[in-house]
């Protein structure tokens, strides 16, 4: 899985944790995945204005993520 992947690779390169600009509709797949949503954060694009959830992603646990 590529969100998974993308986890491994962070971590391995010494990340602790990955924070996550999600589109609403995706927050849900990620809470799934593990991920905390700890705030909000104001988009725009073309003219449209909306609230997207911020997300953090723990890699400090031991062991593999896939």
């Amino acid at each position: 899985m590529l969100f998974l992947h993308a986890a491994e690779r962070a971590r391995a390169q010494g990340a602790t944790s990955l924070t996550i600009e999600a589109d609403p509709q995706a927050e849900a797949f990620y809470r799934h995945m593990g991920a905390v949503r700890f705030g909000l954060t104001k988009s725009e694009i073309d003219g449209c204005r909306r609230d997207l959830p911020l997300l953090a992603f723990n890699l400090t646990n031991s062991g593999p993520l896939l």
